[in-house]
């Protein structure tokens, strides 16, 4: 879980910073399309590039064999997944034994810390939403032809748009006053604006992600560039409408002399570096389509970004950086010829002789001679066909009797195969906590149980789950 939010804050990262590129070949042309990318770069914080890997892995199940693996996408995997490159370092030492550098105390305290910056971050979000709804609440209706209502306020803020699924247009009371009629027209198409191009459910998205990731400096600085591009691309609509651009500027200035700004959850007129704004209304030229290098440089941008996890995912290159390092550790083949399966293991893993007192037991490894046990794979055969998922839950009543807890259930695959796992501890004797995972193989009547066991989670498991993925029925 920790590897998999570090990865997907990585990912995340570096998918900024090309969309940072990205606007440097736009900057020339209009604002809404580099509002677009920036939005893109936000929301990537949301979603972890493992859902489109899943896709790619999804289909990989459903097709054999399995696709060869490039380098280009091993690279690419490393890259995508430093968690796992780095943990995986930890996991077997050179006495064999399994170690990681952080416990579980530490990153409760981050954690903890996580969880107080986001309370205190919605908390202040949350007052500034009940003001912004206090003064709607008071306002009243003024007759303004609008496509969505206008109310008018007593407050001193600046005309703007509150709202997502109901929006309101809130005006300050006797702005119609201090504006003439043309600056004032400006100003409601800069404000509706807004309304049409959904600027408030953006800005709430990415509220979303700073509530999440407000630790990250990036965040708050992509917050920045979407407030200057989208109030940038409404300043383009009015001057493509055919509006005064003197009138229009004149207009902004006298708003932002008299009224104050509006908080975060509404949309205003007078946000995104005012000089740099102005001079751009009064300079810049009036935009026409993006050229036909420019969509296929955005189109191939957007493939990319889609089609490469999913190939990752195809080719099985996601998973590739652990198994170069656990191939830099040494690994061994191990085939059981009777019991017609195969894998690789660690060669600090010392194979044991079979114990069938219990139960149908097939081999043991132990990380050591006389060392904490590692790895036990069982092997029965029933009278009729079992999902996996089916075995996991009989698996699960048994260990639940035998006094171990905490169980937590997931899916994975090996090869082609969808496989079951079960995660759950027993606390020993001595207080330590021994931590297991279960891998549960089904092969038409045959049922394999890969069981992995361990006194710390973390790392070791990255070791663990590479043996599994090795996992394979033996063609005699």
């Amino acid at each position: 879980m920790i590897d998999a939010m570090i990865n997907h804050v990585w990912q995340s990262t570096l998918f900024a910073l090309a969309a940072a590129l990205l606007t440097l070949a736009f900057r020339n042309n209009g604002a809404k399309v580099r509002f677009l990318i920036w939005l893109a770069a936000s929301m990537k914080f949301l979603i972890p590039f493992s859902l489109f890997v899943w896709v790619g892995e999804y289909f990989r199940w459903e097709t054999a064999p399995r696709l060869p693996s490039d380098t280009g996408f091993l690279v690419l995997g490393q890259i995508a997944q430093p968690a796992a490159v780095v943990t995986s370092n930890f996991a077997v030492t050179s006495s064999g034994s399994a170690t990681i550098p952080w416990g579980w105390n530490a990153w409760t305290i981050l954690l903890s810390i996580w969880l107080l910056g986001s309370l205190a971050l919605l908390g202040v979000r949350l007052f500034q939403w009940l003001w912004l709804s206090a003064i709607v609440k008071t306002s009243s209706p003024l007759d303004i032809d609008a496509s969505i209502p206008v109310r008018e306020t007593t407050s001193t803020h600046e005309p703007g748009i509150f709202g997502i699924f109901s929006p309101t247009l809130l005006m300050p009371a006797g702005i119609a006053s201090h504006l003439a009629p043309a600056q004032l027209d400006a100003i409601l198409a800069h404000e509706l604006c807004h309304w049409r191009r959904r600027d408030n459910l953006a800005a709430a998205l990415h509220m979303l992600v700073e509530f999440l990731f407000w630790f990250h400096p990036l965040v708050w600085w992509l917050g920045g560039r979407l407030v200057v591009e989208r109030e940038r691309a409404c300043d383009e609509s009015v001057i493509q409408s055919g509006r005064d651009r003197e009138v229009y500027a004149e207009g902004i200035l006298k708003v932002c002399q008299r009224y104050v700004e509006l908080p975060s959850g509404a949309s205003g007129v007078s946000g995104g570096l005012l000089r740099k704004r102005i001079e751009g209304i009064m300079t810049n030229p009036i935009l026409s389509k993006l050229p036909i290098a420019k969509r296929c440089l955005l189109s191939s941008a957007v493939l990319i970004v889609i089609a490469t996890p999913i190939a990752l995912g195809l080719t099985g290159s996601a998973g590739a950086a652990p198994a170069a390092t656990t191939n830099a550790v040494e690994v061994k083949h191990y085939r059981n010829d009777e019991w017609k399966f195969e894998l690789d293991i660690p060669r600090q893993w010392v194979v044991m002789p079979p114990d069938t007192s219990n139960g149908p037991e097939v081999i043991r490894f132990h990380l050591q001679e006389s060392g904490p046990l590692a790895l036990i794979v069982w092997r029965s055969v029933r009278n009729s066909p079992q999902s996996s998922d089916a075995v996991r839950y009989w698996v699960q009543k048994v260990l639940a009797k035998a006094g171990y807890r905490n169980f937590v259930s997931s899916e994975t695959s090996i090869g082609s195969k969808h496989v079951a796992t079960l995660d759950f501890d027993l606390t020993l004797p001595d207080g330590s906590l021994l931590n297991c995972r279960h891998y549960f193989v089904v092969d038409g009547k045959v049922e394999y149980v890969l069981g992995f066991g361990a006194s710390n989670r973390g790392a070791v498991f990255d070791t663990f789950d590479r043996v599994a993925k090795s996992f394979a029925l033996a063609e005699l």
